[in-house]
């Protein structure tokens, strides 16, 4: 019976020595899995902090553009009365031009608001799903190094295939 016993203590022992590292490799994978989690938080917060930007970016294009039009409407007003004047030959040809010009640089001001509100909502309609996003993350972050020889091969020639893309 006490060889039974000494048996049962050293199984006991054998347990436990067995059981602490599966229980501290538990505890490692959950800290993974919250920064896995953290990591994926700080994708979403960036891409919908993204969106706003590009939202509140277009609502000051929007706010901006009647008064680039209105200053449109004005300079061909006056090109119009310019051209008027140029007719009678109470203005030079130079005040003529200076007008046609100040009307060209105003309706390249409305198309360049124009063009610029496309953008963004091309940028916003453009934007990668989340889910893609993540998978990219992945596929750039860096990884946890291996361990042994046939690993360490294998994981430097992914390394140096990431960074060749």
């Amino acid at each position: 019976m006490n060889q039974r016993s000494e048996y049962r203590t050293l199984l006991v022992i054998a347990l436990l020595l067995i059981a602490v590292p599966v229980h501290a490799q538990r505890k490692n994978g959950s800290k993974k899995s919250k920064a896995q989690v953290a990591e994926a938080a700080e994708v979403i917060a960036l891409r919908n902090d993204y969106i706003t930007a590009a939202k509140d970016y277009k609502a000051s294009l929007e706010r901006l553009l009647p008064l680039y039009e209105k200053a449109l409407s004005s300079a061909e007003q006056k090109f119009v009365q310019s051209k008027d004047l140029f007719s009678q030959r109470l203005i030079a040809g130079r005040d003529l031009d200076v007008s046609s010009k100040s009307v060209s640089e105003a309706k390249a001001r409305v198309e360049d608001v124009h063009k610029q509100m496309a953008e963004a909502d091309f940028q916003i309609a453009n934007l990668p799903p989340l889910a893609e996003v993540s998978r990219e993350y992945k596929r750039v972050a860096p990884t946890r190094p291996p361990r042994g020889r046939r690993a360490i091969h294998h994981h430097v020639r992914r390394q140096t295939a990431v960074h060749r893309d």
